[in-house]
């Protein structure tokens, strides 16, 4: 059985994954992702501009990223080269799937633990400031902030091979969700609220619950996504 070496994407990807830790490493030392405001209005409502860092900015990074290291795997003349090769298409989609997302998400999960603790020391201050003492209990747990942004990134990683695979070319897919993500940023967020992609990055996020009503359907979205691939590029002669 063959092994697909990481150093292969490293190569292909190198540049654009530097891009993405050094990106990280510079709003972690910024404000404006913790920056927060507090409504009460019946219900403690909690926004910031996290998710269009943790989110909106990676997802888009994320989709350059994979379809600069997926580009050739799907074409037909790099897919006759793997035919001769002791190499499954496991190894191909699945194992080099896990490899990716275990190198995007670590980080991410770093970056967000951190996230966290700045938002919850800056709720603080904020209620100090505004003389809301009853409210200065509200903590923001990491983990609702790490699902669902893992979520709503790996819905583009999916979609992004998923349409590699159909495609053949990186250009169409590009132009197809960076033109997606441009809605998003305008008038797609108030048509659609809570169930928009990127719910939370340009409406009020929800930090209180694991799933929110986007993830709840981008998850088994980006699993029949991927399954559909998966099965497709494994069944092709």
């Amino acid at each position: 059985m063959g092994r697909w070496s990481i150093k292969i994407d490293w190569i292909l990807g190198r540049y654009i994954y530097l891009f993405y830790l050094g990106y990280l490493i510079f709003i972690s030392f910024t404000m404006y992702p913790y920056n927060v405001e507090i409504q009460f209005n019946g219900t403690i409502v909690l926004s910031n501009q996290l998710y269009i860092y943790s989110q909106y900015i990676v997802s888009i990074i994320v989709i350059f990223l994979v379809s600069t290291i997926f580009e050739n795997t799907f074409k037909t003349k790099p897919y006759e080269l793997f035919r001769t090769t002791p190499i499954t298409k496991t190894r191909i989609i699945l194992i080099r799937y896990i490899q990716i997302s275990v190198s995007i998400y670590l980080p991410l999960i770093i970056f967000l633990q951190d996230a966290a603790k700045q938002i919850n020391k800056n709720i603080i201050s904020y209620c100090i400031q505004m003389k809301l003492s009853e409210l200065e209990t509200i903590s923001v747990s990491s983990v609702p902030l790490i699902v669902q942004s893992i979520i709503v990134i790996n819905f583009f990683f999916v979609l992004t091979l998923f349409l590699l695979w159909i495609f053949q070319i990186k250009s169409i897919p590009l132009v197809l969700m960076l033109a997606y993500c441009a809605l998003e940023f305008g008038p797609m967020s108030r048509i659609f609220g809570n169930f928009c992609v990127f719910r939370g990055a340009f409406n009020l996020p929800d930090y209180f619950h694991i799933f929110s009503p986007n993830t709840m359907l981008l998850l088994p979205l980006s699993i029949c996504l991927f399954l559909i691939l998966f099965i497709g590029y494994s069944r092709r002669p």
